[in-house]
């Protein structure tokens, strides 16, 4: 299980995401290793969630399941950090 916590009064995240995936699963160490170097889902089991975060505006939920949204201020610069296939 991967968790971040911030304080929204205090802390800040500072970095990039490409995309998240959210499962509605416990996945095994090696599972989430094996997810890391992929934007696709590998595993597609208990897939909740998929979402390539590429500029703001509409959010497509690529897992099938429906659950797009729309996002704000998305950095679009150098495009994702890992490859579709690894």
């Amino acid at each position: 299980r991967v968790r971040m916590f911030l304080d929204p009064d205090t802390e800040n995240f500072n970095g990039r995401i490409a995309a998240f995936k959210l499962y509605n699963a416990q996945l095994t160490q090696a599972e989430i290793q094996q997810e890391m170097l992929h934007i696709r889902p590998v595993r597609t089991a208990n897939l909740w969630q998929w979402a390539p975060l590429w500029g703001s505006g509409d959010v497509a939920d690529y897992s099938g399941n429906g659950r797009s949204f729309t996002a704000a201020n998305l950095s679009t610069e150098d495009g994702p950090p890992v490859g579709w296939y690894h």
